[in-house]
């Protein structure tokens, strides 16, 4: 007998190892891998430590509010509470409570009421410096822009801001001064102050900027005043050299034809 007769007769197909685990039966499956589970990190150190760290943790591109605040630290009139309407709608309260004050002025003597025509040009004085010292306010803002390397942001909001800054300070420049009285020019000094101060605290509170930042953008706005009355000042010195001269000049062509 030969060694290959006891090899068995019938042998099958070797079996194929599957390509995939798929092939297998159900019960043939290997066991699914452990997942890892990612452990929270464990710190240590004071409550705060803890708190930025877990706030980094859960916000790891950073905090959207740190970065709006970022932002608007770059721009002069940053977006807030109250919106323009509202704003709008106290600077023009309060510049009709300027225009009825500077209606009750005193006249020109102690004593002596002023005269309806005295009145009614009272008033469109007032309602012309306001409107004249919110445009110079707008050039104020965009002069401390540029001083400050900042944009101006929202242009409406900045108008809204800067006429309830001037109508205040208009409006305490008109309360009434007796100015017949021994103290008027102390009363005067005080009131001045006072709308001077009502003007920047609220350059402060609305436009919410630090007191270097503000008391750049007051500065801007006195310099532009400024260079506006010594503009009007130096035309209307031309204007009345330019109309005595024609005026001698005409006189003495005159007196000299026989």
């Amino acid at each position: 007998m030969s060694i290959e007769s006891n090899k068995p007769e019938m042998q099958g197909p070797e079996p194929q190892v599957p390509a995939s685990n798929a092939a297998l039966p159900y019960d043939l499956e290997p066991p699914a891998a452990p997942v890892a589970r990612a452990s929270a990190p464990v710190t240590t150190g004071s409550p705060a430590q803890t708190s930025s760290a877990a706030r980094a943790a859960a916000h790891p591109q950073g905090d959207n509010t740190d970065a709006a605040a970022s932002t608007d630290s770059g721009v002069i009139s940053a977006p807030a509470f109250p919106g323009p309407r509202v704003l709008v709608i106290v600077g023009v309260t309060l510049s009709l409570i300027a225009m009825i004050l500077a209606a009750t002025q005193p006249g020109p003597v102690a004593g002596e009421g002023a005269s309806w025509v005295l009145r009614a040009g009272r008033v469109l004085v007032t309602l012309f410096d306001i409107a004249v010292h919110t445009g110079t306010g707008m050039v104020a803002v965009l002069l401390a822009a540029l001083f400050l390397g900042r944009r101006v942001g929202g242009v409406e909001l900045a108008a809204a801001r800067m006429l309830v800054a001037v109508s205040a300070c208009v409006c305490v420049m008109s309360m009434p001064v007796d100015r017949g009285a021994s103290l008027a020019a102390v009363v005067l000094g005080l009131r001045a102050i006072l709308a001077l101060g009502a003007y920047w605290l609220l350059l402060l509170a609305l436009f919410r900027r630090s007191v270097a930042d503000t008391n750049v953008l007051a500065a801007f706005h006195v310099a532009v005043y400024l260079v506006m009355v010594l503009g009007t000042a130096l035309h209307s010195g031309v204007q009345a050299a330019s109309a005595a001269g024609a005026g001698v000049g005409a006189g003495g062509s005159a007196g000299g034809v026989p």
